[in-house]
């Protein structure tokens, strides 16, 4: 029985997959923004990811400063449900809250050595628990290097070059580690789609995402 469910989706994927363009054109969509949630939230892959990066590649990070950082996430749309029921709230068919994740546990098992999917698995049944459905967005080897090398901001060449030192290499570093994220998203508890973006505009996978979260 779920806990406390909601109308939540966590896109996950690596570079290239199309997140960040879903992302943005979920908070943007009329079917999002007709629904009668009154608490609404959003944490791009900025806040939920990247805002850690430097500080645990320089070692300053450990297994359970990133579990912390996201069940602080978790916390945040928890307290603002329970706000709203304390003062009189009735949700209408659901529990009155929305929220789109960019990049969030699996994202965090696959990019930190010292992290596994067995540690970071109570965050994934906190999620399912919250009426979170995963979506993973994936992507093949040739519109991968298409779209990983098109139009990135001037330090993306130097960031990626720690994969590999040259462009075959560093896309099997992403391909391998979308692996991964198949693998994980196997064993999550939550409702999962995957959505293969290789061929699509993002438009059409904005269309295919929101119809399989919101119909």
């Amino acid at each position: 029985m779920k806990a406390a469910g909601g109308t939540g989706i966590l896109l996950e994927g690596i570079p290239g997959s199309g997140k960040s363009s879903v992302f943005e054109g979920l908070r943007q969509a009329k079917r999002v923004c007709s629904r009668p949630e009154p608490s609404r939230h959003y944490y791009s892959e900025h806040a939920t990811q990247r805002v850690l990066e430097l500080a645990a590649h320089r070692g300053e990070f450990g297994p359970r400063d990133h579990l912390a950082h996201l069940e602080g996430i978790l916390d945040e749309i928890a307290r603002k449900r329970e706000s709203l029921l304390s003062r009189g709230f009735e949700p209408d068919g659901e529990s009155g809250f929305l929220y789109i994740l960019e990049r969030f546990h699996l994202t965090h098992a696959a990019y930190y050595p010292y992290l596994d999917w067995d540690f970071l698995f109570p965050l994934d049944a906190r999620l399912a628990e919250m009426g979170c459905r995963l979506c993973l967005l994936t992507v093949n080897a040739r519109a991968l290097e298409e779209r990983i090398f098109r139009d990135r901001w001037p330090g993306w060449l130097d960031y990626v070059r720690r994969y590999g030192e040259t462009r075959g290499g560093i896309i099997e570093h992403y391909l391998r580690q979308q692996d991964e994220y198949l693998h994980m998203a196997k064993m999550s508890a939550m409702e999962c789609i995957v959505e293969d973006t290789s061929h699509c505009t993002p438009d059409d996978t904005l269309r295919a995402v929101l119809d399989s979260w919101i119909p």
